[in-house]
């Protein structure tokens, strides 16, 4: 419901033809799910009546003229042959879904015809699509094609049945915005109103020359001309409602959760400094250059997260977080990543294995770039990662002296006479699970930035973080959501 609330409050004039045939899609295809029943009606038309007439045929051979195209009440009305004429001339995929002649349909036996010529228009209607706005405006292409990955949906099939799967109603509305190009109303209203940027990056480019150091002093920032959001998401400086590193965060708690909640592997997102030592810093720990210099590499590299237990033969698995853009900061996106699924996700990952492989190598160590997009889609090493977690799990690793195993193993023990669990047969729907509790995650942290990123531009007078909402009687209501590790959310 929370969706459909999204999506009625948004102005019909801000649907254009293109957002319109998107939000027909499936959400596999990067839609809303908002089937447009005059597009699958012949579909629903032919499938029933050729299910149920052949049925009738078989079961009650005395009525098998209802299934007669040829006959009269059939012939007078004509529905089912124009049907059939009206699909068979869209070609394709959906034409080979049907037999070749209409009378055909009367005696067949497979009753998933309706669902197999729906799939086949929506496939179709997404191909069309994606072809036209490949000619016409890359970044919606490249929008579309990050929304159809694995993942990227898995926060609008979430039931908020718990307060770590629900996304407060503002941010909800600004997810839904970003998740389809819409415009957010708060940038709107700033480029209007000719608000300048507070973000760090558009103070150090304006601002007075300073001409001893050639240097430009902080100036108040460029004109605020970010209407979609993505200048927002680019900053490195937090807004009054989180940043960037308040998604890295967020996406690496939710992690830490599911790991620590679900399995019983050895799971540390802290004390991680010095385990991975850069092979200068061994040298210099050993004296090998003899300049006695102490930097930060003496910390070594610190990756986000340690689990233990995983794959056998290795010390630990270390992963590290990335949440990456797919459109830049100004807009522009690059054409690989309108054509190749998930290409943003694929340069951060071989960008983090570059940084972190050949240490964790180096120490028995796996390393495992935890990388997804800001529109959801997980990289392809993160998902490969999780069915391995899934399935090392229901093969019972990570149960050898944990505490929390032997207590439930006594508790089902007790309950249903059996002293070991069984195999876990549903690995499939687990992934699910745990894709849509770090999907759901993501997005209310996007949501949120996308608010401050508005808040900031609109009530910030000198481009304090806070300043906009402390400054402002428009933003009370705001609080601080622990879950969130301090990020401010709309209640």
């Amino acid at each position: 419901m929370g969706f459909v609330n999204s999506i009625s409050e948004i102005e019909e004039a801000e649907l254009d033809d293109t957002t319109r045939a998107r939000l027909k899609l499936p959400y596999r295809y990067g839609g809303g799910g908002l089937t447009d029943y005059a597009d699958v009606a012949d579909a629903a038309h032919l499938g029933a009546w050729a299910a149920n007439s052949s049925w009738i045929a078989r079961t009650v051979p005395a009525l098998a003229r209802i299934g007669d195209v040829n006959s009269p009440a059939n012939r007078e009305n004509g529905y089912i042959k124009v049907a059939f004429d009206r699909l068979k001339a869209r070609g394709g995929e959906i034409a080979k879904a049907l037999p070749d002649a209409v009378e055909e349909l009367a005696r067949t036996t497979d009753r998933g015809l309706q669902t197999k010529l729906t799939v086949a228009i929506h496939d179709t209607n997404a191909k069309t699509l994606k072809e036209m706005l490949d000619r016409t405006d890359e970044p919606r292409a490249a929008c579309l094609l990050a929304g159809q990955q694995r993942g990227a949906s898995g926060w609008l099939h979430a039931t908020p049945w718990c307060p770590e799967m629900e996304i407060p109603a503002p941010a909800l509305r600004a997810a839904v915005r970003w998740r389809y190009m819409l415009k957010q109303p708060l940038l709107v209203k700033a480029k209007e109103e000719g608000k300048l940027c507070t973000c760090s990056r558009c103070k150090r480019r304006s601002g007075e020359r300073d001409e001893a150091s050639g240097r430009f002093r902080n100036g108040p920032g460029r004109r605020s001309d970010d209407e979609y959001g993505f200048h927002a998401l680019a900053d490195n400086e937090d807004t009054c409602l989180g940043g960037r590193d308040a998604s890295h965060r967020t996406v690496l708690r939710a992690v830490e959760s599911v790991l620590k909640t679900r399995t019983y592997f050895e799971v540390k997102t802290s004390g991680l400094d010095g385990l991975l030592r850069t092979h200068d810093a061994q040298r210099r720990n050993q004296g090998g250059d003899g300049n006695g210099v102490v930097g930060a590499d003496e910390r070594g590299l610190v990756p986000d997260i340690l689990v233990k237990g995983v794959y056998p033969g290795t010390t630990g698995v270390f992963g590290d977080v990335r949440v990456c853009q797919v459109i830049k900061g100004n807009g522009e996106v690059s054409r690989c990543r309108t054509t190749v699924p998930l290409h943003a996700a694929a340069e951060s990952e071989k960008s983090k294995r570059r940084k972190y492989e050949a240490a964790c190598t180096a120490q028995c160590f796996t390393f495992i770039p935890l990388v997804i997009e800001l529109y959801g889609g997980i990289g392809r090493d993160f998902l490969k990662f999780m069915r391995d977690i899934i399935t090392a799990h229901a093969q019972g690793r990570g149960r050898e002296g944990n505490p929390r195993a032997a207590r439930d193993r006594e508790m089902r023990r007790v309950a249903v006479s059996a002293e070991e669990y069984p195999p876990n047969p549903c690995v499939a729907d687990a992934l699910i699970d745990w894709e849509r509790r770090i999907s759901v995650a993501l997005m209310r942290s996007v949501g949120c930035r996308l608010l401050g990123g508005g808040v900031d531009f609109l009530f910030a007078k000198e481009g304090g973080n806070d300043r906009g909402v402390r400054e402002n009687d428009e933003t009370e209501g705001l609080g601080e959501e622990p879950d969130l590790g301090g990020v401010i959310v709309y209640r």
